[in-house]
């Protein structure tokens, strides 16, 4: 009767650890899934901050920093000031051009006629 008792319990035991074991490699195995779905979702948002870097880039590229327009304002204003200076000039020297033209042809038309 002993025996029967120690035999049942013994496979009561390893029936027991066999499910301990089981349910172990199950959790194992989800755990290396969430590992492998936690490594696609890390490389998923790494591509879209490679992305979003790339993007903004190219945004900077397109306009200038307000620290470079500062350094460089002062240039501007000059470089502007002096071709508004000089317009101003071509646009004197041409209407001398134009006004000695009309003079001109006014001292043609009284002298032809």
């Amino acid at each position: 009767m002993a025996d029967i008792c120690t035999q049942s319990v013994r496979e009561i035991l390893e029936h027991k650890i066999q499910a301990l074991e089981e349910k172990t490699n199950l959790r194992f195995d989800a755990w290396d899934h969430a590992l492998k779905l936690q490594a696609l979702e890390y490389e998923r948002r790494l591509g879209i901050l490679n992305g979003e870097q790339a993007r903004l880039a190219e945004e900077r590229a397109r306009f200038v920093l307000n620290e470079i327009y500062e350094i460089h304002r002062d240039e501007i204003v000059r470089f502007m000031s002096g071709e508004k200076a000089r317009s101003n000039t071509y646009a004197f020297l041409a209407s001398l051009v134009i006004g000695s033209g009309v003079i001109s042809a006014l001292v043609t038309y009284l002298f032809t006629r």
